[in-house]
Order: C-alpha cells, then structure tokens, then sequence
C-alpha cells in the first residue's frame, strides 16, 4: 500500500521509494504497461520531498534569525 501526505509519510520513506523508482527506471526493470503508474508515483514523491525540505529550511533559517536577534 502506497502511503500519501494524509498517511504520514515520512521524508525517509519518500525518498526511499523514489530512490527505488529512479533505479528501476536507470536498469530498465520496468514492464512498459508500469511507466506512466511509476512516472507518475516519482514526480509525486520528488514534489513532496522538495516540500518538506523547503519547509526544513524555512524553520532552520527561522531559528537562526531568532538566535542572531537574541544575541544582539
């Protein structure tokens, strides 16, 4: 069962399985009937994992901003 963002997937899980996906599709293990499901799949995960890093930098970048302005 694929997990989506509703079911908590993770930022491990994601880019476990499109790391999987992208080794598949290098090694040509893919049965032409699949590609488009496994296309599909890849740019969802790839898009997800994007999201949450930019969520990652926006807080780290928060905390640091805070962190300078309380050493000031």
């Amino acid at each position: 069962m694929k997990k989506t963002e509703k079911q908590e997937l993770t930022f491990s899980e994601a880019y476990e399985e499109l790391s999987k996906i992208a080794l598949i599709l290098e090694n040509n293990e893919l049965p032409l009937e699949s590609l488009s499901e496994k296309v599909t799949r890849a740019t969802f995960l790839a898009d997800w994992c994007k999201k949450k890093l930019r969520e990652i930098e926006t807080h780290v970048e928060n905390i640091l901003d805070e962190k300078t302005k309380n050493s000031d």
